[in-house]
């Protein structure tokens, strides 16, 4: 089977690559490692290299200097000849430098033929070193080391070797530049291939890296790319479209998996266009049950249409009910048709609109003892006819009118009613017994029998019909009950308006009454405003207790106020024969001796009085002299004042008997109108001032007169301005007629009269 790399996963395929890139990495490291050691190698070489020719110079400098008798400068020469000595090995047949970490490789081709000079020249001087540091023995006679060199002789003495080393020093330090030079050369020629094969690597590098690429955006993004777009075109509307992506990765399984939703959209719209043209009973193509439990939006699309379906057969049954509420009530406002005939078309109705096969319908009879009367039926037989009167709480409807609550009957008792036809009788399935109820008042019972059973529906229908009639009765009755009312408030109307008349007539007089009293209480106080002035009174208990005395008197005893309250008679005018016989009824007059207050006696003139009346008695004194040694008046005068004194006592006696007089025939007829009448005060905001006794016996509001009392709490609403009124009682809803007048007006604030009879 031939690979391909589309079939493996994500997974996989992402292991591949990054396997590729970790061995393109590892060779990578390699050849830069390699490099960059080869690149170390060279310029330690040339670091050493160099190094050769600064031990030259050392090494020359030294010896011209233990030359000089600095013998303590020989271990140092040692030590360059040993390093110098190193370098040459390790250039020639390859090792370690003290002082390098890398090993170094053999010099080969002219870099070795360079070296091999060097090394040549080197141990020559270095022979010769030694013998100068004393370190080996010169020979007896010159040597020449190097046929072809004669410069290169060693010595037979430390001077010859000294000569020699200072004359050899600039050769060897030339042939160790020349050395330097060549392993310069050589390095850059290879650094030169370095590079060309770093290039190379790189380039190779960059293909690799290309293919990867490439296969990347071609096994990867051009797929995502075909998906995104298909997912798209579906998003679009587009479910026609097709995703070709055919391998078995995750991509293949998403294109599968898109291609799947479109074909579940392409059944899912087809399903939807059906459903919308009102086929609410189409099935959805290739939906089973796994698919149910898998595709959500299948068993949404299907869920919905069962809703549908639900809500399509809940608005049948709501039209069914709202046009027969709408039948019912073109019916029911006919309620010029006698009641009976009323109950006949309704049941008759309701029978067939309901599709129930017999119907019955009671109404309230409140006349006597309460029954339930069966006014209508239909297609009972004749046994039905003959229990036209059914008592509260007997059978089914009774027991359902006191309950106020619906009966379905689904298991019917034998012989409690059945169905017949020309063909024969059967039992009904159903059967529902509903009150006629509206605000919690029943006014009948309605009662339905069918072959099939009542839906819930249809019962609450029945329920709602059920409400609407007996709104209607109720409406019939209040009819009834307003006209009944009406006639007695005519009644009452021309009673109150009797009334209205002898009040006013009563009040006329009260009026004028209240005229005269207010004339003679004027003259009166004229009157005793100028005897104020010029006789003294005073009023004496029958115990004897002074009760009031005027400024006159008062101050004529050298008095101030206050100081006569509760003093004695004797106190004032020691005299006990004179109060006894003042108390006995009898007048006194003349001139009596008095007790200032400082305690000296002067005599006064004085008249004692005994005046009685039905609530108390009292002596009543009049002074008309209040110093005999200044009386200067003559007797006619005197005889004229006392005429005076007299002739006002008696007035006073008889305006306060006709006073007396009239309060008591105020008070009798105000009497007539507590017993007989409600009537009230209050101010303008309706705020109660004052009520007669039988609104506090009726209301039973003994004791709440004040602030918050008002005439809310007798009446319903009333309006406060002159005139007969019609308002209805809170304690009984009862209409009355009620009379407001203005009992007076002071700086526009009103103060009203309201009264009303229940008779």
């Amino acid at each position: 089977m031939k690979f391909d790399l589309r079939n493996l996963s994500i997974k996989a395929q992402a292991f591949v690559i990054f396997g590729v890139l970790t061995l393109l990495s590892i060779i990578n490291f390699l050849v830069l490692n390699d490099a960059v050691r080869r690149h170390q190698t060279a310029s330690q070489k040339m670091d050493i290299a160099g190094k050769t020719r600064m031990l030259s110079q050392q090494i020359a400098l030294i010896a011209n200097r233990i030359d000089g008798g600095d013998d303590d400068l020989k271990n140092e020469l040692k030590k360059a000849i040993d390093e110098q000595e190193n370098i040459l090995g390790a250039f020639e047949f390859g090792g370690k430098v003290p002082g390098y970490n890398s090993t170094m490789e053999p010099l080969t081709g002219a870099a070795k033929a360079s070296l091999l000079k060097v090394v040549k020249g080197w141990n020559t001087y270095k022979v010769n070193l030694e013998i100068l540091l004393g370190a080996r023995q010169a020979p007896n006679q010159k040597t020449n080391s190097d046929e072809n060199n004669q410069d290169w002789d060693i010595a037979t003495s430390k001077e010859e070797a000294l000569g020699f080393i200072n004359k050899n020093s600039e050769t060897l330090l030339r042939d160790c530049k020349e050395m330097a030079k060549t392993i310069l050369s050589e390095l850059e020629e290879k650094g030169s291939r370095l590079n060309y094969s770093l290039i190379f690597f790189l380039g190779v590098n960059l293909v690799i890296l290309m293919i990867i690429v490439f296969t990347i955006i071609h096994y990867f993004f051009k797929p995502l790319k075909n998906i995104s777009d298909t997912a798209k075109k579906i998003s679009e509307g587009d479910h026609e479209v097709i995703s070709q992506y055919a391998y078995t990765n995750e991509v293949g399984y998403i294109s599968n998996t898109l291609n799947e939703m479109a074909k579940s959209l392409r059944s899912a719209t087809a399903f939807v266009e059906k459903i919308g043209d009102g086929n609410l009973d189409e099935q959805f193509e290739g939906a089973n049950e796994d698919e149910l439990s898998k595709n959500s939006l299948i068993k949404a699309l299907i869920t919905m249409r069962e809703q549908m379906k639900e809500v399509r057969e809940e608005e049948q049954k709501r039209k069914w009910s709202t046009e027969g509420l709408a039948l019912f009530s073109d019916i029911l406002r006919s309620t010029d048709v006698d009641l009976h005939e009323l109950g006949r078309i309704i049941i008759a109705k309701l029978v067939e609109y309901s599709g129930a096969n017999q119907g019955g319908l009671y109404l309230l009879n409140e006349e006597s003892e309460k029954k339930l009367e069966l006014i209508a039926l239909y297609a009972y037989d004749r046994h039905k006819y003959d229990e036209k009167v059914i008592r509260l709480g007997e059978g089914l409807i009774g027991q359902t009118f006191l309950e106020k609550k619906t009966t379905l009957l689904l298991e019917i008792p034998e012989d409690y009613i059945r169905i017949g036809s020309g063909l024969g009788y059967a039992e009904p399935k159903s059967i529902i017994i509903v009150p006629l109820m509206v605000n919690e008042e029943i006014f009948g019972i309605v009662e339905l029998g069918s072959f099939k059973k009542f839906e819930p529906f249809e019962i609450q229908f029945v329920e709602k019909l059920g409400e609407n009639i007996a709104s209607t009765i109720s409406s019939v009755k209040v009819n009834q009950r307003t006209k009944q009312l009406l006639e007695e408030s005519q009644q009452l109307t021309e009673q109150m308006q009797a009334q209205e008349e002898e009040m006013r007539q009563n009040m006329e007089e009260l009026t004028a009454t209240q005229e005269e009293m207010q004339r003679t209480e004027l003259e009166l106080y004229s009157q005793q405003t100028a005897i104020n002035a010029n006789v003294g009174i005073a009023e004496f208990g029958l115990d004897g207790r002074l009760t009031t005395a005027n400024a006159t008197y008062i101050q004529n005893l050298g008095y101030v106020k206050d100081e006569l309250s509760g003093m004695y008679f004797s106190q004032i005018t020691p005299n006990a024969e004179l109060w006894d016989k003042v108390i006995k009824g009898h007048e006194a007059k003349g001139w009596y001796e008095k007790a200032k207050r400082t305690g000296e006696q002067v005599k006064m003139q004085s008249t004692f009085v005994l005046v009685k009346t039905e609530s108390d008695s009292r002596v009543v004194e009049l002074i008309t002299e209040f110093d005999l040694e200044n009386v200067t008046v003559e007797k006619s005068n005197e005889s004229e004042i006392d005429d005076l004194l007299r002739q006002q006592l008696e007035e006073l006696n008889i305006t306060q008997e006709q006073m007396d007089e009239q309060m008591r025939a105020v008070e009798s007829k105000f009497q007539v109108f507590d017993n007989n009448l409600f009537y009230l005060i209050c101010d303008h905001s309706g705020a109660v001032i004052e009520v007669n006794t039988r609104i506090k016996n009726t209301f039973n509001i003994e004791g709440q007169i004040g602030s918050e009392f008002n005439l809310d709490i007798i009446f319903e609403q009333i309006e406060l301005d002159e005139g007969i009124k019609t308002a209805s009682l809170k304690n009984n809803q009862v209409p009355v007629e009620v009379i407001v007048k203005v009992l007076e007006e002071k700086e526009g604030v009103k103060t009203f009269l309201v009264l009303w009879d229940l008779n």
